[in-house]
């Protein structure tokens, strides 16, 4: 979560890989977010999240 917040704060672009399963509260309010997921092949659908506000915010893209 540290090496998260430094990314944030330094402006870095990244992209971090999470366990949907890992029960964290933001993980559970994007798997929450209602929504529909937008049909990109037909076996591959995705839906975008944001959770939270400024540097603290978070985008999920579940797929």
């Amino acid at each position: 979560e540290d090496n998260l917040r430094v990314l944030q704060q330094t402006g870095g672009h990244y992209i971090a890989g999470e366990k949907m399963t890992s029960g964290k509260p933001t993980v559970e309010a994007a798997l929450a977010h209602p929504g529909r997921f937008k049909t990109i092949r037909d076996n591959l659908e995705v839906k975008e999240i944001v959770v939270g506000d400024g540097e603290a915010r978070k985008r999920y893209v579940l797929v």
